[in-house]
């Protein structure tokens, strides 16, 4: 009939869509280094031998390869990473399990991956029931790495 009018069948609450997680990133961030199902990453580079990954989203098992490899990437480029978890959602266990590869490639290495204190209380739940968190070291987004010399002091980052 001309009048009849489809719809879906209420489903019940329904978690936000790629969109709606993605429309949360300010519109005068520039365009994301990786971008992998729900996750956006930003590749910020520090003064000296440092970077920040902030990511945006959730890290699940479509992201958590393409993460992996951008890790191990700026593990090799960079003495130490900073991993700003603020924005993220969820970590499921292939996130989790790609970020311990992460941290392990590192220290195998001699390099230095952290985690920003700004945790979101949805990841850092997670993050401490299965002992990932224990395995990190946390530090803030301006502090210096506290095994990393500052560029142009000479001294160690972290408090003097």
């Amino acid at each position: 009939m001309a009048g009849d009018q489809l719809h879906a069948p209420d489903a019940g609450p329904r978690t936000p869509d790629v969109r709606t997680r993605i429309s949360r990133i300010p519109p005068w961030r520039p365009r994301p280094d990786l971008i992998a199902g729900e996750l956006q990453v930003h590749v910020l580079q520090r003064p000296g031998d440092r970077v920040v990954l902030r990511l945006f989203g959730g890290v699940d098992v479509v992201a958590a390869p393409q993460l992996a490899v951008l890790l191990c990437q700026s593990i090799v480029r960079s003495g130490c990473v900073l991993l700003d978890l603020a924005d993220v959602d969820f970590v499921d266990s292939s996130g989790r399990s790609a970020l311990l590869a992460a941290l392990d490639r590192a220290e195998r290495s001699g390099r230095h991956l952290r985690l920003s204190t700004r945790l979101s209380p949805d990841v850092r739940r997670p993050l401490a029931a299965s002992g990932t968190l224990l395995r990190f070291e946390e530090g803030d987004l301006g502090a210096g790495c506290a095994r990393h010399p500052k560029p142009g002091t000479g001294r160690r980052g972290g408090s003097p």
